[in-house]
């Protein structure tokens, strides 16, 4: 479903609340509360707005804004994508500081001049992205029958996969999903950040795939294991593949990952390594 419109007004009062990813904390010092400050008054300078009341707690932090244009998200774009990518850089960390994007998990209109309604319920703005640039993210190239490669690794580099029900629940969905779409997976791997897919589109988007895939995944894993925000570092990768020269190599180079990485000491344990599609090709698993 598409995310619901964001209620953008001139002359309107805004109380918003943004959270740290998983609840953890996006202030670490002085030094972290002084430089968010700095950008708010530097989007003051940059959107005309006024600032009535804000705290910064540990994880999370609330702001009152009266706004003079319809540049919320602008605003709050601004704010919050400067202080992750400063966050980010300091900390040596990549992906999302906040639990849902850049403009906050919560937006409220509190109260618009001239008007006699008074709004005191949330509204969701899940942002599934972060546009540190201000510029907007390069639609995807979706070409039917053709070979992708795709990477989508945990955020921060954090483990998307902590036991076996995870692999399992993970491949199938893949494998559902694969069936209704008309996909087909040449090549897999599950390691214990990050996934390498192989797929060859249908006439269908390579995006109705894996966003059943993934964002279903990450709702499961959440609910599964107690916790809040995004999973994924950002987007996941897709690589358009030139099937006559480099997909065999390609086929290899996502089989041999778990030997690479010293999970399995040799290929006959390759062989029977359950988390990878070489073991299917080889003939000692089944799986569709």
């Amino acid at each position: 479903m598409a995310r619901p419109y964001r209620l953008q007004s001139e002359d309107c009062f805004y109380h918003i609340t943004s959270r740290g990813n998983d609840r953890k904390k996006v202030f670490l010092n002085d030094t972290d509360f002084e430089k968010f400050l700095e950008y708010i008054l530097t989007a003051k300078g940059k959107y005309d707005f006024y600032l009535l009341a804000y705290v910064l707690m540990s994880n999370h932090y609330h702001l009152l804004i009266k706004t003079t244009k319809p540049n919320l998200s602008k605003i709050m774009h601004y704010i919050n994508g400067s202080y992750t990518t400063y966050f980010n850089v300091k900390r040596g960390r990549t992906g999302h500081l906040f639990q849902c994007g850049d403009v906050g998990d919560g937006v409220s209109l509190m109260w618009r001049r001239g008007g006699r309604s008074q709004f005191n319920s949330l509204i969701d703005v899940d942002l599934a992205n972060c546009y540190h640039s201000g510029m907007p993210r390069h639609r995807r190239l979706n070409i039917p029958s053709a070979i992708n490669h795709i990477i989508t690794r945990g955020l921060n580099r954090q483990d998307i996969f902590l036991d076996d029900c995870d692999r399992n629940d993970f491949l199938g969905r893949l494998e559902k999903n694969l069936s209704l779409t008309g996909c087909r997976c040449y090549a897999w791997v599950l390691m214990s950040n990050h996934v390498h897919l192989l797929i060859r589109t249908s006439n269908r988007p390579l995006g109705d795939l894996m966003r059943k895939v993934l964002t279903g995944y990450a709702i499961s894993f959440n609910r599964r294991h107690g916790r809040h925000g995004y999973l994924y570092q950002n987007r996941y990768k897709s690589i358009l593949c030139q099937e006559d020269e480099y997909l065999l190599e390609l086929v290899r180079y996502i089989h041999l990952n778990p030997a690479r990485a010293g999970i399995v000491k040799s290929l006959s344990k390759l062989d029977r390594y359950r988390w990878s599609g070489h073991s299917v090709l080889v003939g000692c698993r089944r799986r569709t």
